[in-house]
This record gives C-alpha cells, sequence and structure tokens, in this order.
C-alpha cells in the first residue's frame, strides 16, 4: 500500500479515494477533491491521470513524505479531520469548566475569610444597654451560673440580694457632624479655662466666653459643662468693673464700623485711672457711637462717667436715653470731667443708652472715657436733661 499526501492541506489521502477517483493530480502533484475545487482544477477522465506517486517522495513543499498510497475521497477527509475538531472542542470546555471551578473556590475562600473575622473580632456595634437584661444586670453567657444565684447562698436568712442598676453609659456617637461639633466645643472649652487662668481679675470676660460655647453647642458636652460653670460662678460687682468694660457696648460708626479712622483702644491704666477706653471718631462729619441697653433700677438712677480730651484739643460729646438727648457739651484738654446725669425718670424701665463722640476739627480728635455706671448718690451735682420729663 502506497501513502499519498494533499498538495494543498497536506492531509493524507487514502488508496479509496483513488479508487472513487476524487483525487486530481495537476504537475505531478496529487490534490485532494476539496483543494482541487478551491484552486479551480478539474478532474480528467483518462486513467492515465490516476495518480501514481512512487512511495517515499518528498513532496513539493518539503514538509511531509509523499509515501505510497491510497486513492482519497472527499469522505474520508472529514472523517480523518473530524476527529481533530472535536478534541479541540472538548479542550476548550474543559479549559471553561476549570476557570468557573477555579473561581467558586476563590468566592468560597474569601466568604470563609470574612466570616471568620467577623467571629474574631468583638461586637462594637450593640451598645453597653443592649447587654442587659430584663432585671437589669448584665446577661450572662449561657451555661454560667448569675451572680444572684451565687450570691444568694452567701446572704443571711430573710435578706435578698441588691438589684444591680442598668448600665448608663450613652452609645458612643459616631456622626462625623456631631463628632467635629463636640471637637470644636471642646476646643474652645479649653482656651476659656486656659484665658481665665491668665485673667482671673475679670470674670465677667470667663462668663461671656462660656456664654458663647454654652449657646452655641447647646448639645455638645463641653456645651453642658460651660452652662454648668454658669451657674456655679459667682461674680462679685457689676459688667462695669469688668478691666475690659467695653465689650458689653457696641462701639462704632453711624454704620456700626470703625473704618480707617475710628478708633477704640481699652488701656489698663491712664492718668492713674484703671480700665480707660480711648475713642477718635470714623470721619470728619461722622460721630463714634457708645451704645448699650440697661434697666434702671429704682435704687440707682444716676448715669454717671468721666471724660476728658486729648491735651490741648477739644471734643463735642453728646448723651441719649431711648432717643432723648439728656446731655451736650464741648470738653476741651486733658482735665479729667465727672459728669452724674439724672435718668430717674426712667425707673424700673429698659433704656438704650447712647452716648456720641463728634469732632470739632480734624486734629486729634481724641477722647477717654470710665465706664459709665447706674449709681444710687451722684458724687457731684446730677445734670438734668432738658428734653426728660
Amino acid at each position: 500500500m502506497q501513502i499519498y499526501y494533499c498538495e494543498g492541506c497536506e492531509l493524507r489521502i487514502d488508496e479509496s479515494e483513488f479508487s472513487a477517483e476524487s483525487v486530481v493530480k495537476h504537475e505531478e502533484k496529487v490534490y485532494c477533491s476539496r483543494c482541487a475545487a478551491a484552486k479551480g482544477l478539474k478532474k480528467s477522465s483518462s486513467k492515465s491521470s490516476r495518480v501514481n506517486i512512487p512511495a517515499y517522495k518528498k513532496s513539493a513543499s518539503g514538509r511531509f513524505p509523499a509515501l505510497a498510497a491510497s486513492p482519497v475521497t472527499a469522505a474520508s477527509v472529514d472523517a480523518r479531520t473530524a476527529p481533530h475538531i472535536k478534541r479541540r472542542w472538548k479542550s476548550k470546555e474543559t479549559l471553561s469548566v476549570g476557570l468557573i471551578i477555579s473561581a467558586v473556590a476563590m468566592a468560597l475562600f474569601v466568604v470563609n475569610l470574612i466570616s471568620m473575622s467577623n467571629r474574631a473580632e468583638p461586637d462594637t456595634k450593640t451598645s453597653p444597654a443592649a447587654a442587659v437584661n430584663g432585671a437589669g444586670s448584665p446577661a450572662k453567657p449561657a451555661g454560667q451560673p448569675s451572680s444572684s444565684a451565687a450570691g444568694a447562698e452567701r446572704l443571711p436568712p430573710g435578706t435578698s440580694a441588691p438589684v444591680e442598676p442598668a448600665s448608663k453609659v450613652p452609645p458612643a456617637t459616631k456622626d462625623p457632624g456631631t463628632l467635629i461639633q463636640n471637637e470644636l466645643a471642646q476646643k474652645n472649652l479649653d482656651a476659656a479655662k486656659a484665658w481665665w487662668k491668665e485673667n482671673p481679675h475679670d470674670p465677667w470676660g470667663y462668663k461671656e466666653k462660656l456664654n458663647t460655647i454654652a449657646s452655641a453647642y447647646r448639645t455638645a458636652p463641653a456645651g453642658e459643662e460651660a452652662a454648668r460653670i454658669i451657674s456655679e460662678l459667682a461674680i462679685k460687682g457689676e459688667p462695669e468693673d469688668s478691666p475690659l468694660w467695653h465689650r458689653f457696648w457696641k462701639i462704632g460708626g453711624p454704620d456700626g464700623k470703625l473704618g480707617s479712622h475710628g478708633r477704640s483702644i481699652m488701656h489698663a491704666t491712664l492718668d492713674g485711672r484703671e480700665a480707660v477706653l480711648e475713642t477718635h471718631p470714623p470721619a470728619l462729619k461722622q460721630p463714634l457711637l457708645i451704645e448699650r441697653t440697661i434697666k434702671v433700677p429704682q435704687s440707682r438712677p444716676y448715669l454717671e462717667f468721666s471724660v476728658r480730651a486729648h491735651a490741648n484739643r477739644g471734643v463735642k460729646i453728646e448723651v441719649e436715653i431711648s432717643g432723648q438727648k439728656v446731655h451736650e457739651e464741648e470738653v476741651n484738654g486733658h482735665t479729667w470731667l465727672r459728669r452724674s446725669l439724672d435718668v430717674s425718670a426712667f425707673k424700673g424701665k429698659e433704656v438704650h443708652v447712647l452716648i456720641k463722640h463728634w469732632p470739632t476739627g480734624w486734629n486729634e480728635e481724641y477722647a477717654y472715657w470710665t465706664s459709665p455706671r447706674l449709681v444710687s448718690k451722684p458724687s457731684n451735682a446730677a445734670i438734668s436733661g432738658p428734653n426728660v420729663k
């Protein structure tokens, strides 16, 4: 038997295909029926066209030996190639199944790791109160005897074990906004306490800082602590006695601002007097306003303060009580003047006190003030304003 190979597809051609005359010989080369049809070669009807190639002769391509073989048919070619195709599809199917199995195994491995980590970590989401049983005592693990049962054996006859109170520890908050607010409140409270240690002579300033914290952070722990400190803080005297009394007054121009020329500076001491406020008008034709709302008590119907101007200069001052002018004068030089204004017409009423500092020129228009306060008796002759009725 001789073996032949197709010059086109290089597949083996059986002898049966030669018998069926389905092989085409062209220029001393052998082609199967498919390759011959693809190349446009036609089969010859003569018997001389039958393939008769010596055994063990190499093909023109030199890759496969052209051995003597039986004729090749199309059916034999399909029969030979089918096993190769099936094996190729089987290999792909086996690879796909292997990938699926690997993916499932990896997923199971990850799930197992997560479950193991959850079992290892303590349950931080449950608040302490959640671990309390109905009797008000912490729940015991299964199989562990309760403390009440164990303690009952040691109690004297006729007595019972006290009931343990439920945990009062609130669950920790995890809201980012709340945590930030609590942190800011605590930071402000710490700053206020540090300021109070450096300024023990000004309890009113400390109270003002605490009031700001308590009102701005009502629900924060630091805000609650600030409110408690205010209730326990024993302050002697009045806000007017504070070395920073000007903070209780609104100071500025008609628009509420000092501007580039306006001035409001507190001097600890000046001319032998404590807590002296230095002011300057914001503009040539604009006054500096010092204002505050206060209640005139029955026992203190006089508004008293001291004032002076800059050396060899003068300023004009006006005082209004709830829109009524009660005093007006020009102050010249650096001599201190004490003024006691009779405001008894406003006893028991809440009034708006407005002090105006007008410039008389525009050359060192400074004025200096002590803390305005309500007193029971005037230091000198009281002045009653012309518009007070």
